[in-house]
């Protein structure tokens, strides 16, 4: 979830400060990059949109 943030606002702050304050490696952020998602991360995030949704609808 770190590196997806970070990749999310990447234009807006600089990558050094959001990798010191969340504790991860730079490195590691675009390793992230070059792996796709894993099955179970694509489900983990259908999950949340659809959690998402509905709390806006309640």
């Amino acid at each position: 979830m770190k590196y997806r943030f970070m990749n999310e606002h990447r234009h807006e702050y600089p990558l050094a400060l959001m990798c010191k304050v969340l504790q991860v490696g730079r490195a590691g952020f675009y390793a992230g990059l070059k792996c796709p998602l894993s099955e179970r991360a694509k489900d983990d995030a259908r999950l949340l949109e659809f959690i998402r949704h509905s709390y806006v609808a309640s």
